[in-house]
């Protein structure tokens, strides 16, 4: 996903969902034929906002400036 600065200076980057607790529990595999065998969407974002300032964003404005220019 190539990351584009907003008019505002925003700056969406894609997240790496983390892997979810197939329990709920905290931890323990689950079984087969439980209900962690059933595909359900991600209700999580796949990115996020960062507005100038704050933590990650100079991270963020370099990765596109990379982007941008990827022949140097």
């Amino acid at each position: 996903m190539d990351i584009e600065r907003n008019g505002d200076g925003t700056l969406p980057v894609p997240v790496v969902p983390e892997r979810p607790d197939p329990t709920g529990e905290g931890g323990g595999e689950p079984t087969a034929g439980s209900a962690a065998d059933v595909t359900r969407p991600d209700p999580r974002p796949t990115t996020r906002l960062l507005h100038p300032g704050e933590d990650g964003y100079d991270e963020a404005s370099a990765g596109r400036d990379r982007q941008q220019d990827s022949g140097r």
